[in-house]
């Protein structure tokens, strides 16, 4: 017997039992999809009827939508990398990576997909050039992965950390387009949950043909995973090259009169906060605002919708209050205590303005939110036990005595009351924040270089 032939013969059935438990394992997953889209159809009839966001990710999301750079067929024809970010932290954390990559584009076309609303919003407004289109990421049935993936027709396809679909990933195989994962980070709990699914978690990474990671445990947890070591490399964490804002006098000067803000007064401002969080905000801040010395408080809700539900705690407490929307400069003549914006794309200014800036998500577990943001105007940060989503900055922010850790409302209120009170410990725990966000730039140049981008597209 030839044992050539009997090797080929034993591989051609591995290949094929192989083949036939992929397509018994899509076929499980497209079913179970299928099943609870259908029982939870009325559900979803009602979600989508009564708000107003989902109305208007709803049929984008299955497909059911053109877009403006479509061709006349509805396949975009010029050779496109198809870039995603699944929300709004996502969107800004690829931008200096994006602006790069405009700037060295020359044959190929950008199409940046987001998963949600404000996720569209804020990618809107960071290209409103038109150098990057925007469009909707489909949801993972094979129908709606197949048509939009149709409508970007994508050479290539760039991930933010670790949002993979088992229905995305094999269409992109299907079409032999590369997928790259760029800024990944792996938390513990991610680790341990794909620690559990082992084998599902290797053959979802061994469809990536790139992944850079933000740090070097990181990059160990997916070797543990399966991923081949010469697959992976640690790039550092995009969110430290975000250009710096530059912010004119005038806007500030703007915004100061529209928040009808007093020459002498102080300003703290709590970004991106989550439910619960606000009243523990005004509770520690509440002694204060009422002192005889001015002090406003800015509060900036994740989710704008809520600003309404933010300002009834506020006159609950009996405490001035507006909208930032509804403020018009000039107007009135009394100081605001408390301010809660209700639109997207001014928190950054509104940092600029600070003497001391809090970041939500942090006093309640929500894994905080970026913390290099008002750092970069060189501004004393707080924040709460629960940073877990920027472990890695908020460890080096606190070893670095550039930010304070609250636990609690009597501990945030201690540490406004320091800082309002020492205008040199401000200033000086600002600019040890701003330094710590210069000092770790290069995660863009060490991502496309790794990429095999460095000489643009």
């Amino acid at each position: 017997m030839n044992p050539s032939r009997h090797i080929f013969s034993s591989r051609s059935i591995g290949k094929a039992a192989k083949c036939f438990f992929n397509q018994l394992a899509f076929l499980t997953y497209d079913g179970i999809m299928m099943l609870c889209g259908s029982v939870a159809l009325p559900i979803l009839i009602a979600l989508v009827a009564t708000s107003e966001k989902r109305r208007r990710t709803f049929r984008q999301r299955l497909g059911w939508w053109r877009y403006p750079w479509e061709a006349s067929d509805g396949i975009f024809r010029r050779p496109t990398l198809w870039i995603h970010a699944l929300s709004v932290g996502e969107v800004i954390a690829i931008q200096p990576l994006m602006m790069r990559l405009v700037e060295n584009t020359r044959r190929m076309r950008i199409v940046l997909s987001v998963s949600t609303y404000s996720g569209f919003q804020t990618a809107q407004k960071s290209w409103r050039s038109g150098a990057v289109d925007i469009a909707y990421f489909p949801y993972d049935t094979a129908w709606s992965t197949r048509t939009i993936a149709n409508k970007i027709n994508p050479m290539a396809v760039i991930l933010t950390e670790t949002d993979l679909w088992p229905n995305f990933l094999r269409e992109m195989e299907r079409r032999r387009v590369p997928v790259i994962i760029a800024n990944l980070r792996l938390s513990p709990r991610s680790w341990r949950w794909m620690g559990l699914f082992k084998p599902l978690a290797e053959r979802a990474f061994g469809k990536i043909e790139k992944i850079c990671t933000q740090t070097q445990q990181d990059a160990h947890r997916l070797i543990d995973l399966g991923v081949a070591e010469n697959r992976v490399t640690v790039t550092g964490n995009l969110k430290y090259d975000s250009p710096t804002p530059r912010i004119g006098q005038d806007t500030f000067d703007s915004l100061k009169a529209r928040l009808r803000m007093l020459p002498e007064a102080r300003v703290v401002v709590a970004g991106s906060t989550h439910r619960g969080e606000e009243a523990l905000l005004l509770d520690a801040l509440e002694p204060l605002l009422k002192e005889e010395s001015p002090l406003l408080l800015i509060i900036a809700p994740r989710r704008p919708e809520r600003a309404r539900e933010v300002i009834n705690l506020c006159r609950h407490r009996k405490l001035s209050c507006d909208l930032l929307s509804g403020l018009d400069a000039g107007k009135g003549s009394s100081a605001i205590q408390v301010v809660v914006v209700d639109t997207i794309g001014v928190l950054k200014p509104l940092y600029g303005l600070a003497d001391i800036a809090f970041v939500g998500g942090s006093l309640v577990s929500r894994g905080g939110h970026n913390p290099l943001e008002p750092a970069a105007f060189g501004k004393p940060v707080l924040f709460g036990p629960d940073m877990s989503d920027f472990r890695h900055i908020a460890k080096l922010l606190l070893k670095e005595e550039a930010a304070q850790l609250v636990n609690d409302g009597p501990q945030l209120r201690f540490a406004c009351t320091t800082l309002l009170g020492d205008r040199q410990l401000r200033e000086a725990m600002g600019q040890r924040a701003r330094n710590i966000l210069l000092r770790h730039r290069g995660a863009v140049d060490r991502t496309l270089n790794f990429l095999g981008l460095s000489d643009g597209l």
